[in-house]
């Protein structure tokens, strides 16, 4: 029963982390009047990417529950995989090659080096 009592905690951090995470995206790229929208897709995604590196170098220091919560769950819910991709397929299909590889290319190298960042530091925390 205590197995089971732990999977349903984690299973709502999981849940409580994404409704948070998703809120944050949907306001910020709803409601933030910088950039346009490859620039609020590729500001949410690094610092999505940023914020699950610092988790994952934090991770032996957390919980379970914790870890999910921010990780998986706010993490998750705060990266907009799904709109970058609609995105670049939007923009390959309105005819501009050029948009979709700038957002490829602003998007994916600094994801992954905000994710190593955020690893170091918190891996030295």
């Amino acid at each position: 029963m205590q197995f089971l009592q732990q999977k349903w905690r984690v299973l709502l951090a999981v849940a409580c982390g994404g409704l948070v995470g998703t809120g944050l995206r949907y306001s910020l790229l709803e409601y933030v009047a910088i950039g346009g929208d490859v620039a609020k897709i590729v500001a949410v995604n690094m610092v999505g990417s940023a914020v699950i590196g610092i988790f994952v170098g934090l991770r032996a220091r957390l919980s379970q529950t914790i870890f999910a919560f921010g990780a998986v769950g706010f993490c998750g819910g705060l990266t907009t995989f799904s709109t970058f991709a609609l995105q670049t397929a939007q923009y390959i299909e309105d005819g501009l090659p050029g948009q979709a590889a700038l957002l490829v290319t602003a998007t994916a190298l600094p994801c992954v080096l905000v994710a190593g960042v955020g690893y170091r530091v918190g891996s030295l925390a």
